[in-house]
C-alpha cells in the first residue's frame, strides 16, 4: 500500500524534480525505471531521517511483493543496487534535500514509518 501511494506521488517528482523523460524514452521500461530510482531516493532519504523506524527498500518491497509485477520487483531491486545507477539515485535524492523536496519527503516518511 505504501508502494502505491508513492508511485501515485512520483509522478509530481518526476515533473518537480527535473524528470521528464524525452518521447523517445517513456515506453514503460523508461517509466518503471524512473519510478524505481525516486522510490530507492526516497527509501534512503526517510531511513536516513529516522534512523530509529526499520525503513528499508527490501521491507517496502516484501509488503508490496502482490502488488509489484516482477519486472518492476527486479527494476527497483537493481536501481537499488546497481552502482551504474547510483548518480541518477544521488540525483533523486539531492532533490528530496531542496525545500520542495523535503514537503513531499515529509508526507512519504510518515506513510513508511505508520506501516512498519
Amino acid at each position: 500500500m505504501v508502494l502505491r501511494k508513492m508511485f501515485a506521488r512520483l509522478g509530481i517528482v518526476m515533473i518537480a524534480g527535473g524528470y521528464v523523460v524525452s518521447a523517445q524514452a517513456t515506453g514503460d521500461a523508461a517509466k518503471d525505471h524512473n519510478t524505481a530510482i525516486a522510490l530507492v531516493a526516497m527509501t534512503q532519504a526517510c531511513a536516513e531521517q529516522h534512523p530509529d523506524a526499520g525503513i528499508s527498500l527490501e521491507k517496502n518491497v516484501l509488503k508490496e511483493k502482490a502488488s509489484l509485477t516482477p519486472e518492476m520487483e527486479k527494476t527497483i531491486k537493481e536501481s537499488g543496487t546497481n552502482p551504474v545507477y547510483a548518480s541518477e539515485v544521488k540525483e533523486s535524492y539531492d532533490f528530496f534535500t531542496t525545500p520542495d523536496g523535503l514537503g513531499l519527503l515529509k508526507s512519504i516518511c510518515k506513510e513508511m514509518i505508520a506501516t512498519e
